[in-house]
């Protein structure tokens, strides 16, 4: 991610099971990506992770660890296997 800025990330709640095809949603999220770096941070991210996810509190702050931030540019919802919603950011 951060030699090629460009990414996309996939997001759904599939179960693995029969039923997930006319219940999955899945949202791609298409952007911008870029290290968050500790010295320019308003917020600190790596902290609010910690404090979200505190089993993984030690990776998070290991030194070979990058906190990335994703200025999302496109998003495309599906539902219920096709359902297709878009979304683009507005210059």
């Amino acid at each position: 991610m951060l030699h090629q800025r460009s990414v996309s990330v996939l997001i759904d709640n599939r179960s693995q099971t029969p039923k997930d095809l006319s219940r999955a949603r899945a949202v791609t999220l298409v952007g911008t990506a870029s290290a968050v770096r500790a010295e320019s941070r308003r917020v600190d991210y790596a902290k609010l992770l910690s404090q979200r996810h505190p089993q993984l509190a030690n990776f998070i702050h290991e030194p070979g660890t990058a906190v990335i931030a994703v200025a999302i540019e496109e998003a495309i919802l599906v539902t219920q296997f096709q359902n297709v919603t878009a979304w683009k950011r507005e210059d």
